[in-house]
C-alpha cells in the first residue's frame, strides 16, 4: 500500500523503509520487502528482536486469558456453592 499511513495506521513494526524512506502503513507486513524499492524492511537482528517481542506479547496475552478463565471458573464454582446452600451439608433427595 502506498497510502503513506494516511488511510491506514502507521506500521508499529516497520514504520519507515530505511533504504528509500517510504512511510509504511499496517497493511505492509514487516516480513515482506518494501513495495517501493524492494529491499528487506528488517535486518536479521531486527527480525529476531521482533520475533522475541511478539513471543513476549503472545505469552502475556495467553497468561491474561488463562487468569481470566480461572477467575470465571472460580466465580462459577462460588456461585454454585452459594446456590447449593454453602456446601456445609449435602442436599438430600427424596
Amino acid at each position: 500500500c502506498f497510502c503513506l499511513a494516511r488511510t491506514h495506521s502507521l506500521s508499529q513494526y516497520t514504520p519507515i523503509c530505511t533504504h528509500c524512506g517510504l512511510i509504511l502503513c499496517d497493511l505492509q507486513p514487516p516480513s515482506c520487502t518494501c513495495p517501493s524499492c524492494g529491499e528487506a524492511l528488517l535486518t536479521h537482528s531486527q527480525r529476531q528482536g521482533l520475533l522475541n517481542r511478539l513471543d513476549e506479547e503472545l505469552s502475556g496475552v495467553l497468561d491474561a486469558e488463562e487468569r481470566d478463565k480461572q477467575r470465571k471458573e472460580d466465580e462459577e464454582r462460588q456461585r454454585l456453592m452459594v446456590q447449593s446452600g454453602g456446601g456445609a451439608f449435602p442436599t438430600l433427595s427424596g
